[in-house]
C-alpha cells in the first residue's frame, strides 16, 4: 500500500530531522500493518500502527535513560532472533494476556538511543519484522 509506506517514510523523516538520531526502519512491513499516526515529543517519536485491530507501537528516542519499561518476568518468556543488518541478536519478550492473546515486545539500545517495538500479532510476523529491522544513519 503506497499511502501506508509514504506515511511511514514521513514519520522516519520526522525522527531524522527533529531528533537527529539514526532511524530504526521496518524493512519488512506486513500488508495488514497499517500506519495510524506518529506522535512527537521533545526527545522521542512514537509511530502507531494497527495490525488486525490491535495497536502496534514503534518508539524511537534519544538517550536510554528517558524511558522505563516495566517487566514482570514471571509473565514473560524471552527469545532471540539474529538480525544480520544490525549484526546482533535481538531479544524479544512474549506476554500471554489474560484474554488469550499474545503480545510481543523488543527493546534495543543503539548508540545510547532507545528503540522499542511492541504489539499483538502472530509471533512469526513479529519475528520477521525485527529480523529485518534496519538502521539508517543520516
Amino acid at each position: 500500500n503506497k499511502k501506508n509506506i509514504s506515511q511511514i517514510e514521513e514519520a522516519y523523516q520526522l525522527i531524522e530531522t527533529e531528533l537527529g538520531i539514526p532511524v530504526l526502519r521496518l524493512d519488512y512491513v506486513p500488508s495488514n500493518l497499517e500506519f495510524q499516526t506518529s506522535v512527537q515529543k521533545e526527545n522521542s517519536v512514537t509511530i502507531q500502527f494497527r495490525y488486525n485491530g490491535n495497536i502496534i507501537i514503534l518508539y524511537e528516542g534519544k538517550e536510554a535513560d528517558n524511558i522505563s519499561v516495566g517487566i514482570e518476568s514471571d509473565r514473560y518468556q524471552s527469545k532471540t532472533v539474529y538480525n544480520e543488518w544490525l549484526d546482533q541478536e535481538i531479544a524479544y519478550l512474549k506476554n500471554e494476556l489474560e484474554d488469550g492473546r499474545t503480545e510481543y515486545e523488543t527493546l534495543l539500545t543503539i548508540d545510547e538511543n532507545i528503540y522499542y517495538f511492541s504489539g499483538i500479532m502472530p509471533e512469526e510476523e513479529f519475528v520477521k519484522i525485527i529480523k529485518y529491522f534496519q538502521i539508517k544513519v543520516s
